[in-house]
C-alpha cells in the first residue's frame, strides 16, 4: 500500500516539475517573441491593428511549445493541456500586466484564456495519443 502512495506522490511531483519547466519555457518564448515584435514594430512601422493578433499568436505559440514539454504520461492529456494553458495565461497576464503597470480585464483576456486552453488541450490530446 505504501508503494502505491509513493508512486502517486512521485507521479504528482513529476507532473508539477514538468508543468513548472513548461511554464518557464513558455514565458521565455513569450519574452523572446515580444522583443522580436517590438523591434519589428519599430523597424517596419507596422500598423497597430496587427499588434493584437500577433500578440495572440505569440501566446498560442508559447502555450504549444510549453505544453509539449509539460505534458507527460499516457492519460488525461486534454485535462493537463487545458490546465497548462490556463496556468500559462494567468502567469503571462500577471507578468505582462505588472510590467505594463496596468491590469485590464476585457474581451481580449477572455480570448487569451480561450485560445490558451484550446491550444494546451489540443497538444495534450495529441501528446498522450502519439505512439
Amino acid at each position: 500500500m505504501s508503494f502505491a502512495k509513493s508512486k502517486s506522490i512521485s507521479s504528482s511531483s513529476n507532473t508539477i516539475f514538468s508543468f513548472l519547466k513548461g511554464l518557464i519555457i513558455s514565458m521565455m518564448v513569450s519574452f523572446a517573441l515580444v522583443i522580436v515584435l517590438a523591434f519589428s514594430l519599430k523597424l517596419f512601422s507596422l500598423d497597430e491593428k496587427f499588434i493584437s493578433p500577433i500578440n495572440l499568436a505569440i501566446k498560442t505559440v508559447s502555450v504549444l511549445i510549453g505544453s509539449l514539454v509539460a505534458i507527460k504520461g499516457e492519460s488525461k492529456g486534454l485535462i493537463k493541456g487545458v490546465i497548462f494553458g490556463f496556468l500559462y495565461i494567468t502567469l503571462a497576464f500577471v507578468t505582462f500586466s505588472f510590467l505594463a503597470k496596468t491590469f485590464t480585464f476585457d474581451f481580449g483576456l477572455f480570448l487569451d484564456v480561450l485560445f490558451s486552453c484550446v491550444a494546451g488541450g489540443t497538444v495534450g490530446i495529441i501528446k498522450v495519443n502519439r505512439k
